[in-house]
This record gives C-alpha cells, sequence and structure tokens, in this order.
C-alpha cells in the first residue's frame, strides 16, 4: 500500500506532527495568560505623613492594587516588593482573599508586620519600584516612578485600570481613582496653598477655599482672598530670592511674604483640604487698637508692592484693611476703636456699602 508524504520528505508525517507539539506548548500557555483576569498597581503614595491614619499611626507608604476584570481573584499567595525577583516579595496574605471585580485592595508598606496587609518595607523616597507577582512566580504588573513632589501625594492610574498616570492630589485609596490631578503637581510657580477648615467646640465654623484668581495680588491685598498659612509651600529659589519673611513685622507675616511672593511670580491655588484647624471655643477678647497698629504696620510693609495701583485701588486695600478691624471692634462694644478707625479712614462710598454689609453678615450669623 502507498503512503502519502504529507511533508515531501521521507520521515513522512513527523516533522508536521513536533511542529504541532512545539506550537502548543508555547501557544497554550500565551493564550491562557492572555485569557487570565489581571490584578494591576493602580496607585501609590510614596510618603504619607498625615493623609491616611490606620489604627492611631500613619502607614510610611502604601499601594492599592485594582481587579478589572469581571471575576473575583484570588490574591492571598500572590507577593509584592521592590527588586523583580520572586522569592523576595512578601506574601499579600495568610488568610484567602478575594479582589472582587471593580474592587480594590490597599496594601501598606510600613516595615512591619503585626497586622494584615503590612509589609516590612518601605517606597522608596526617591525613584523608586515595586513588583507585584502571581503565586505560580509570574510577574503581574510593575510600576517605575519618580520621587514624589511632595507629601501626601498619590501616583495613580488617571481611571482605574488606564495606562496612563498622574500626580493625585486628592488620592483614593480603596476607592475609584477620579482623575482629579496632575502630570506636573506643580508647574513653575513661586507658591501654592490649600483649602483650610476651622472647627469650634466640633462643628465646621469656616471654610477659607484655595481658588483661582485674575490679580491674586491685588485681591490678597485687599483680603478679598485669604490664605491658609499652615497650607503654604514655596519653591525654595522664590524664599531665598525673596529673603524669607519679613521679621521686622509683629504680624501678617504670612500675608506680606505671600503678598511679595504674588507680585513677581504666579500662585498656585489647590482647591483640596490640606489643613483642618480644631478649636475649643473662640477668643474673641482681641485688643483692638492693638490689631489696628499691627495692621497700618502691614499696610505700610506693602506700599512699595503697589506701585502699579491706581489711587482707587490703593483706597480699596486701605478701606478693606482697616474696615473690617472697625466693625469686629464695634460689635465687641469698642466704639472708642470703632470711631478712630473710622476717622483715620473716612470711607467713601464703597466703605459705608462694605460696612453695611458687613453689619448685615454679623446679624444673620449672631441672630
Amino acid at each position: 500500500m502507498k503512503k502519502f508524504n504529507l511533508t515531501g520528505n521521507r520521515f513522512g508525517c513527523l516533522p508536521t506532527f513536533i511542529s504541532f507539539m512545539i506550537c502548543t506548548m508555547f501557544l497554550m500557555p500565551l493564550c491562557q495568560t492572555m485569557a487570565q483576569p489581571k490584578v494591576v498597581i493602580n496607585e501609590v503614595m510614596q510618603s504619607n505623613v498625615d493623609f491616611m491614619m490606620l489604627d492611631h499611626d500613619f502607614p510610611d507608604s502604601w499601594v492599592e492594587l485594582y481587579n478589572g476584570s469581571d471575576t473575583r481573584i484570588q490574591v492571598n499567595n500572590y507577593r509584592i516588593g521592590t527588586t523583580n525577583v520572586f522569592s523576595e516579595g512578601m506574601r499579600l496574605s495568610n488568610t484567602v482573599t478575594y479582589i472582587e471585580p471593580g474592587g480594590h485592595l490597599v496594601l501598606y508598606c510600613d516595615k512591619t508586620t503585626a497586622a494584615p496587609f503590612h509589609y516590612n518595607f518601605n517606597l522608596e523616597a526617591g525613584n523608586g519600584q515595586i513588583f507585584l507577582f502571581a503565586n505560580d512566580g509570574m510577574p503581574v504588573d510593575s510600576l517605575y516612578y519618580d520621587e514624589m513632589p511632595a507629601p501626601n501625594v498619590a501616583f495613580g492610574r488617571i481611571t482605574d485600570g488606564s495606562n496612563e498616570w498622574q500626580y493625585e492630589l486628592s488620592p483614593t485609596p480603596g476607592a475609584a481613582n477620579n482623575s482629579v490631578g496632575s502630570s506636573e503637581l506643580l508647574p513653575e510657580c513661586g507658591l501654592t496653598y490649600c483649602t483650610r477648615e476651622m472647627y469650634v467646640d466640633g462643628k465646621l465654623s469656616s471654610r477659607l477655599r484655595a481658588l483661582p484668581s485674575d490679580d491674586f495680588f491685588f485681591d490678597l491685598v485687599t483680603h478679598r482672598r485669604g490664605i491658609s498659612s499652615g497650607t503654604l509651600m514655596v519653591r525654595r529659589e522664590v524664599w531665598q530670592q525673596l529673603n524669607g519673611f519679613n521679621e521686622s513685622l509683629r504680624r501678617h507675616q504670612d500675608y506680606e511674604f505671600t503678598a511679595r511672593v504674588a507680585r513677581f511670580y504666579p500662585i498656585l491655588p489647590l482647591d483640596f483640604i490640606g489643613l483642618r484647624k480644631y478649636m475649643l471655643g473662640r477668643n474673641n477678647a482681641g485688643d483692638s487698637v492693638k490689631a489696628f497698629e499691627l495692621r497700618k504696620q502691614y499696610i505700610a510693609s506693602i506700599e512699595p508692592l503697589m506701585t502699579h495701583f491706581t489711587a482707587k485701588q490703593r483706597r480699596k486695600v486701605i478701606e478693606e484693611n482697616h474696615l473690617a478691624l472697625a466693625m469686629k471692634a464695634f460689635f465687641k462694644g469698642d466704639i472708642k476703636t470703632w470711631w478712630n478707625i473710622y476717622r483715620y479712614v473716612k470711607p467713601g462710598l464703597w466703605g459705608y456699602t462694605y460696612m453695611f454689609r458687613y453689619a448685615l453678615k454679623a446679624i444673620k450669623k449672631n441672630f
């Protein structure tokens, strides 16, 4: 019986069979890998100073994992580490752990293993790397990152599981990334600050928001815009060039310095809560006369910066700064100080309007 030679050589079908087996050996694992649901590194924080508190402490750094598939994935035998060697990574958990579809898992890298999901290493303070391995030793994901521009800033995917990354001004550990961030946290600016909240006796008393301004310098010196000195971040070269705070001032050093920065550099307001201040009762017994003298000293210190102002703008600076003090004195019953400030300012129509608005606001607040 004649045999058909499908390969055109004397070995018959043997080479075809061998080729088939080789393809099977290489392609099947590849197909399995491609089909296997994947967990990814979704967000990291290199320096958690006081953003996240856990068990009465602040973990030094943390990593968030994300399951973008429609299948729950068991990850307790996965490993995480700062090298690409599987055996040097730390097992995620000693108990069965799943990440649900679309779910997140936060891992705390704080050089302790006293509690679940805490690991005996920190993320590098400068440029660093993080590796995630599956239980079979195969790398699942990795991230190489640069030094974070500031503490309490995360580096995360713009949206969960996406391929684009950014610095996150409002980190979201354990929750969906919210796309609020920037590829460059601090653009070329002289100073940045963020929103401050104040609580008196446990209740929110005021919120000082950090919002953009067309003329930040003018809004600042007329007190149309407040700043929270506890959230200021200044570039080193700007601080050195402007010689820091004016130590001759007894008060308002932060406002005076910020005014100098705003006169010559862009200001970057970041509208997220960077400081919460808690007070037990508010002290309203301040010395109005002393406050008036200190405010005059402050105005005199920023006068050289107002050479580009019109006479009307200069007038508004004086009225805004002093009439607020006058009205505070008035509502504390210090009529003498109110009268002295009133005579000093000699308000015009705009000043009377300001005092009227202030009075309505105070009455509404108290009654």
